[in-house]
């Protein structure tokens, strides 16, 4: 989730405030996702980063980042700097979306690694902590179509921490194994995922 705000009134928040609360209101406080508050009103502009990025997007990349990018706004580039600012979020996985924040960063590490060496195989980990009002198999699907949208076939393990329960979906019709039901109900995650990649071909994570 990715968004971009200006504004002139801040409506006597802090930027990081103003920016929490933008997030919320467009994304639901939900998934994982970054707001570039360009802030007109105490020209103290703001990244403000919900769950993975937080991990991946760390502080000195940042700090050099707005060095170049407010350059470019002050003297009215407001694209080029944003954009700047934007390249940051490459950073983040772009396998897993630990938005459950279930595990741990060397976790998310290797699983990121091994799916990223499998060219062959387009797969995705969606973690969650679904307090919609929609099924987990609702969920699953909307993300699904999100990274299928572009016609290319992908498998993908949707695992919700709330209830313990995992959607298996995919272009082969894939379904969750008796193990991974186990080890979920155990709440080892991280063993769910290597059960699921075993499942889709992939045994080489430790």
């Amino acid at each position: 989730n990715t968004a971009v705000i200006t504004t002139n009134n801040l409506e006597k928040l802090s930027p990081e405030q103003y920016a929490e609360k933008c997030y919320d209101d467009i994304f639901q406080g939900m998934g994982s996702g970054i707001i570039l508050l360009i802030n007109n009103d105490t020209n103290r502009d703001y990244i403000y980063k919900h769950g993975t990025p937080r991990l991946y997007i760390e502080e000195q990349a940042e700090k050099d980042s707005f060095f170049y990018a407010t350059k470019s706004i002050v003297s009215g580039d407001y694209e080029s700097g944003i954009l700047e600012l934007l390249s940051l979020a490459e950073n983040c996985p772009k396998h897993i979306f630990d938005n459950g924040q279930i595990f741990t960063y060397e976790q998310i590490v290797h699983i990121e690694s091994t799916l990223a060496m499998r060219s062959d195989i387009n797969a995705f980990i969606v973690t969650t902590n679904n307090i919609t009002d929609k099924s987990n198999a609702e969920l699953a699907k909307e993300f699904y179509e999100r990274y299928s949208e572009d016609g290319q076939k992908c498998k993908m393990l949707f695992i919700d921490k709330e209830l313990d329960e995992i959607v298996v979906t995919g272009d082969s019709g894939e379904k969750a194994s008796d193990k991974m039901n186990q080890l979920i109900k155990q709440k080892d995650y991280y063993g769910v995922v290597k059960e699921y990649l075993k499942t889709i071909g992939i045994d080489t994570i430790q």
